[in-house]
């Protein structure tokens, strides 16, 4: 008996062992990059030219929208107070400083390529170019911050992650992590 339930559950054990998807918030449109600011998750909309917010210690989060009129906005980072968007049909990197009274959307940089993914690093924003098949990067706390080449002769840079001190690029065309 115990040779015929062995096999029976090494078989069913491996449908039981993965966790289950649970709906935070649905309804949405095109929810695309995320980023954790304190007790918030904080996620851009490309379809809907927006980026909302969910109270991640509510039962039943509801999405507050933080910015609206963003063409695409494909990547969001965060460092301290401030957000990260990377506009990117508009070709441009915006920051808003949620802690401040007045909010106001800072355009840092229009000369990019179709950003669509962002890092933060020290004080070092790194952007992924999709059009412009690389990766540079601006000083955040500069007052006129210019791109700078990381990496280039990519097909169309999509992600971005550090581990450490080790950037990690995924390029999409080419089916690849470097």
């Amino acid at each position: 008996m115990k040779t015929k339930i062995f096999p029976l559950l090494l078989v069913l054990l491996p449908f039981y062992s993965f966790a289950q998807l649970v709906d935070v918030v649905d309804s949405l449109e095109g929810p695309s990059a995320m980023v954790i600011m304190g007790q918030n998750l904080v996620f851009s909309q490309y379809e809907d030219s927006r980026v909302s917010q969910i109270d991640l210690t509510e039962a039943n989060p509801t999405p507050v929208d933080i910015l609206g009129g963003i063409r695409l906005p494909y990547g969001v980072a965060a460092k301290g107070d401030s957000l990260f968007i990377a506009d990117n049909t508009g070709n441009r990197i915006l920051r808003q400083n949620l802690s401040a009274s007045d909010s106001s959307l800072v355009e840092l940089t229009r000369a990019v390529s179709n950003p669509s993914a962002i890092a933060v690093k020290g004080a070092y924003l790194f952007i992924a170019e999709w059009v412009g098949r690389r990766v540079s990067k601006i000083k955040i706390t500069a007052d006129d911050p210019i791109p700078t080449l990381v990496v280039d002769g990519l097909l169309s840079a999509s992600g971005l992650a550090f581990y450490g001190d080790d950037l990690f690029i995924s390029d999409w065309d080419a089916g690849k992590v470097y």
